[in-house]
């Protein structure tokens, strides 16, 4: 998720909540959020994200200050590569929320590079995904 892009995925977090509450023995699958924001002022919901993580709805967090640290979320996803690639390839499911120019573009061709890194065709790794219903994207221009 991209700054502002934490909003839709919250809605997430909440479902998983309620999940909690109505089983407290649920063992989720495990949950990676990427989250990319300027500066530690802009971390929206940071209280709610590390109750989630402490929760186990998230197995970790990885944020990506842009301004303060000059890191952007695809430096993170791909310093995370064999986390992502293991996870991708057992069947997860990829949420993108975000701005598509910049944001969503350096996403994906991070994943396409990944992908390639491990063998496999990164544009057809993306449209399978994509076919399978694994991969949402919450994109604003």
């Amino acid at each position: 998720a991209g700054g502002t892009g934490i909003a839709p995925f919250m809605s997430f977090v909440e479902e998983r909540k309620a999940q909690l509450r109505a089983n407290p023995n649920i063992k989720f699958a495990p949950s990676v959020l990427f989250y990319g924001v300027r500066d530690e002022s802009e971390y929206m919901y940071k209280a709610e994200l590390e109750e989630a993580l402490k929760l186990g709805i998230f197995s970790n967090i990885y944020v990506a200050y842009s301004f303060t640290h000059n890191k952007m979320i695809s430096d993170v996803v791909y310093e995370q590569q064999k986390l992502c690639w293991e996870l991708l390839n057992k069947g997860a499911n990829l949420y993108i929320c975000g701005g598509i120019q910049g944001f969503g573009d350096s996403v994906y061709n991070t994943l396409k590079r990944i992908a390639a890194r491990y063998g496999h065709d990164s544009d057809a790794f993306i449209q399978k995904m994509r076919q399978d219903s694994r991969c949402y994207e919450d994109l604003a221009a």
